[in-house]
Parts: structure tokens; sequence; C-alpha cells
């Protein structure tokens, strides 16, 4: 049986199958950028919302006026620059959820963009896809058994937790698996 102690750190995460460089790919880098912007304009991100679009990520308005400024005006390059100042996690980025995928998928489908934010959840979040999409099909159902099975199926945590889970009393399986899925959310965050 799985104890609380094996979730020791947020690079091991116990159990739940996780490399280092896995855990570190969530946090996006500068080095990013070009990958961040081309999968942005390739699912049809709406230029004209780059401004809202950084105030959500946690960018100030006085930076994105300078964006705006030095961009004169060009609505790809402000995209570009807004950004880049994320993923440098200027000004208030981090209070936001740093630079992650997670994070931007918050801030594009709260700029309205929810095709764009569901192409991120579903192709750079899967821990996220999977979640959402068990919840999507049974939304009057709260099953965190399901929750893993479904994680597991995404090669997102090991094998060996579910069955630690499956054989925990009743009671202790349903806290043993929010304890865990807290600690998966929270280390894509």
């Amino acid at each position: 049986m799985a104890s609380e102690a094996s979730f020791t750190s947020a690079r091991s995460i116990g159990p739940v199958a996780m490399a280092s460089s896995e855990v570190l790919s969530l946090s996006l880098k500068i080095v990013q950028l070009d990958d961040v912007e081309r999968f942005l304009e390739e699912h049809g991100f709406s230029l004209e919302k780059w401004y809202k679009l950084g105030l959500r990520l946690g960018l100030h308005k006085n930076t994105l006026d300078t964006i705006e400024c030095k961009c004169c005006h060009d609505l790809s390059r402000c995209l570009i620059e807004c950004l880049a100042a994320w993923l440098k996690r200027a000004d208030s980025v981090n209070l936001k959820g740093g630079a992650t995928w997670d994070s931007l998928s918050d801030a594009v489908r709260a700029v309205n963009e929810i095709a764009v934010a569901d192409e991120i959840d579903s192709k750079k979040c899967p821990h996220r896809h999977a979640i959402t999409s068990t919840f999507n099909t049974n939304s009057h159902l709260f099953n965190p058994l399901r929750i893993f099975r479904v994680l597991q199926k995404e090669g997102i945590i090991a094998e060996g937790v579910l069955a630690n889970v499956e054989i925990s009393a009743e009671r202790k399986k349903c806290e043993f698996l929010l304890d865990a899925l807290k600690k998966i959310i929270n280390c894509s965050s």
C-alpha cells in the first residue's frame, strides 16, 4: 500500500510517473517562443486579442503599452513580444501560473479563444485533457478511480499507483486519489 510519505518531492511525485525532464518541460522557456507563437498561429489565435491575452497572462498595462509602441501597432510583432515577455516571466506572470501551457490555455480561454485553448489542452496538456474529458463525459459522477485509470491509460501516472489504490480501503482510496491528483495538477502550474 502506498503511503503519503511516498509523495516526497515535486520532481518524483512518489509513485506518479514523471521524470525530472518532464516536470521541467512543463515550464516554458524563452527558447520556446517560436514553438508557442507557431502553435497559436496554426490554431487560429486572433492577433487582435494579443493585448487582452497579455493581461490574462500577468503582464502589466505599461508593459503592453510599451510593446504596442515598440512594434508600431504590428499585431503579429505585438503578439510575439507579448509572448516573449510572458516567457521571461515579466511583471506578474508567476502570480498567474507562470509560463506553462496550462496558464496559456487558461489565458487563451479567458479571451474567448475556446477552440485554440482546447487544442492547447489536447496537444500540450495531456493531464488536463484527460481529466477534462473524463468529467465532460460523466459530469454527474465523481469517480476518482476512473480519473486515475484515464491518467494511467494516457501514460501520465505509473501502473503501480492504480494497484496500490485498488487495494486501499474505500475511504482511503478517495483521499489517496484526490491527494495524488492535486499533486499532479499543482506540479504543472
